[in-house]
């Protein structure tokens, strides 16, 4: 990823992003860097069909998922309500130039994102930026995607 996200989102104290697997766009220079701001960092962790944001203060905390993904997540820490999260980067299979995203199909991230005002910026490879995607009325919109 590279630093042009960085200004975008340096206003913000409250930012939730996602630990990258290896196919998606890498989040931890980021990641590494807001910490070093002195940003609120939160990261996903998900508990059954829900994904809820923890508060990060070290990668090094991060454990793997039990799940098939075998995603990082927090290792406790604090939850944050989705109403004091003031920015979101999301990963997604596919974004459109609409600002619709597709993700894996579990619906964790639209049910998240519909209860949180946060400005929302997907974040994905050029090869999965598309003219359009099919999408959902349930399905929530970004309000901004960057494609690297």
């Amino acid at each position: 990823m590279r630093d042009d996200l960085f200004p975008i989102i340096r206003k913000y104290q409250h930012i939730a992003l996602f630990a990258s697997l290896d196919s998606e766009i890498d989040t931890f220079p980021l990641i590494e860097k807001l910490l070093k701001e002195r940003k609120d960092i939160y990261l996903p962790k998900t508990n059954g069909d829900i994904i809820d944001f923890y508060k990060v203060e070290d990668l090094s905390s991060l454990i793997i998922s039990k799940d098939k993904y075998k995603v990082r997540e927090p290792n406790g820490g604090e939850k944050i309500s989705p109403m004091k999260i003031e920015v979101i980067i999301c990963p997604g299979v596919a974004f459109d130039k609409n600002g619709n995203r597709m993700g894996h199909g579990k619906g964790y991230y639209d049910r998240y994102l519909a209860s949180s005002p946060a400005y929302k910026i997907g974040v994905c490879y050029k090869e999965q930026l598309l003219n359009e995607i099919p999408y959902e009325e349930h399905d929530v919109k970004m309000d901004m995607v960057k494609a690297y």
